[in-house]
């Protein structure tokens, strides 16, 4: 026998690397994984002498006695029960003790909430008798049981408490000063911030996946924040979704995502603190059990970039995988193996190509002209769901080609366009011209507010659209019937073109358009005077 020294072990525990805000994430880990937990309260504050308090209360199922005493020791047996949110036992005490040097836990359990167990952790009393002991609570404060009937009244549920609290704010003079107290207000930001994050997809009701929970602070509620802004609907998310596979585990699923400028969001909500350009914030966010795991960050496949603070990639991880991944105790940090690595160091690279050139574009983006076909795109959007259409399967690094799914199957280098702010994402006017002098083109239209769509591209220079589409301007069914002609030829086209029959269809658009040159020359000019805009 050689068990571990009391002093050393204690302070390895106490050292773990938690911040007050991871460690009350872990808190809500169980809480909401084993605990079943749907509504938390938790209360931080400076007493009138100068003490800090901390509880965190929730309505879970609760634990008796036994089940407490397997929670509140070191590490899970074999046989105790996991959930994927609280997997190695450690969490509740390592994530207590970093900050304070009592932790006690008062449940009650389903079967007799009646019958309050509780037990507790005191360090110095640990120190002082040199060996582990726990104290079994025999009679239940009645402060604590009060906490929990603010919650649903008398029914199940655990409280967790800090006392002795040593490792938080304790480098000021005046304990109950204002700066103190404002040093409080900043760290309790900093926890509504990370949980709000971390839990957003159990804070959100929309988000079906994961049940909703709710969480308090002080009585403050804590807002859901999702980094990748998918309830506004005007996130760019290109077709990149891929699988990452290792021999029977659960497919890994990746999923690149690139955010608005502030001058193409759409909604009433604050840009910044909707989408927060933060450059700390780009990389990739994973998570487990639908708990973001870990600080964003591209896992060391390259530094961050100023023009890819935009640029985020969610991976959503199965708890099958924590051996090959390496989940650390606070499930906080992951290493993938060599293979996962390579292809995420593809879609690192892809993604940040894609966000060079939405920076490159918005410098440079042309000025947008009165016939922007909008209100014929917008019809267009009213019924192309149920209009057969090939699917847009990735693009190329540096976002100029388009590979595509349709009846034939993959067709390659299909070419990429991103149109002006503003402009309609099915319908793209060139204001240079067409290879070959064409009136139109098949394209893929890179959107900052769409995505990625297979469009249809016209020729601004062509005798057809300057005598015919301009014309048609004037009235608006007309400009509209004659979008939806050309814009059905193009998705005709890319719904069965294939790498064998691109130059066909070549072809016969060039032919198309040469013989429309001609016949448009019997029609006059357009006025130039007529006020076109939409």
């Amino acid at each position: 026998m050689n068990p571990p020294l009391v002093e050393g072990a204690l302070e390895a525990y106490r050292s773990s690397g938690y911040t007050f805000a991871t460690s009350v994430a872990d808190l809500v880990d169980n809480a909401i994984g084993p605990g079943e937990a749907t509504r938390i309260h938790m209360n931080f504050e400076i007493t009138v002498n100068g003490d800090l308090t901390f509880f965190l209360a929730d309505n879970g199922i609760g634990m008796t006695q036994d089940q407490l005493t397997v929670a509140m020791a070191l590490g899970s047996s074999g046989n105790t029960k996991k959930h994927a949110l609280s997997k190695f036992g450690h969490g509740m005490k390592t994530a207590s003790w970093a900050h304070a040097k009592k932790l006690t836990v008062v449940s009650r359990p389903t079967d007799s909430p009646d019958v309050p167990c509780g037990a507790a952790w005191d360090l110095d009393d640990v120190t002082t008798a040199g060996e582990w002991r726990m104290e079994i609570i025999e009679k239940i404060p009645a402060v604590y049981l009060d906490y929990l009937d603010e919650l649903d009244g008398k029914r199940p549920g655990t409280i967790v408490i800090w006392e002795k609290i040593d490792r938080l704010l304790t480098k000021y003079k005046d304990s109950t000063g204002n700066a103190r107290k404002k040093a409080t207000a900043t760290e309790l930001a900093k926890v509504k911030e990370h949980l709000g994050m971390v839990f957003h997809r159990y804070l959100d009701p929309n988000f079906k996946d994961a049940k909703t929970v709710q969480i308090f602070i002080n009585e403050r509620p804590v807002v859901p924040w999702d980094p990748f802004a998918e309830a506004y609907g005007n996130w760019v998310q290109p077709t990149m979704t891929r699988e990452l596979t290792h021999e029977n585990r659960t497919p890994i699923i990746v999923t690149p995502y690139l955010l608005p400028k502030a001058y193409n969001w759409t909604s009433d909500d604050n840009y910044e603190e909707s989408v927060k350009r933060d450059a700390e914030l780009q990389g990739f966010y994973l998570y487990r059990a639908d708990r973001l795991i870990q600080k964003p960050s591209w896992l060391g496949l390259g530094k961050s970039e100023p023009h890819a603070n935009l640029a985020r990639v969610k991976i959503d991880i199965n708890p099958d995988w924590d051996e090959d991944l390496h989940v650390d105790v606070k499930k906080s940090t992951v290493a993938f193996p060599s293979a996962q690595r390579d292809e995420l160091d593809a879609v690192k690279r892809q993604i940040s190509g894609l966000a060079k050139k939405q920076k490159d574009t918005t410098e440079r983006r042309p000025s947008v002209t009165g016939d922007s076909h909008v209100a014929s795109s917008a019809s267009i959007d009213r019924h192309k769901s149920a209009i057969l259409r090939a699917q847009v399967l990735e693009l190329s690094v540096d976002g100029s080609q388009a590979t595509l799914q349709n009846q034939s199957g993959q067709v390659n280098d299909i070419r990429v366009v991103q149109p002006a702010p503003g402009l309609p994402v099915n319908i793209n006017v060139s204001q240079t011209g067409l290879q070959d002098g064409g009136l139109w083109d098949t394209i893929v239209i890179f959107s900052e507010e769409h995505g990625t769509e297979p469009a249809l591209q016209l020729s601004a220079t062509h005798e057809f659209y300057k005598r015919v589409y301009i014309p048609a301007s004037i009235s608006p069914a007309g400009k509209t019937a004659a979008d939806m002609i050309f814009w059905a030829m193009a998705q005709a086209e890319l719904a069965i073109v294939s790498d064998k029959t691109k130059e066909v269809f070549e072809n016969f658009r060039h032919e198309i358009s040469r013989s429309l040159r001609q016949l448009a020359r019997e029609l006059p000019e357009p006025d130039e005077s007529l006020d076109l805009d939409d």
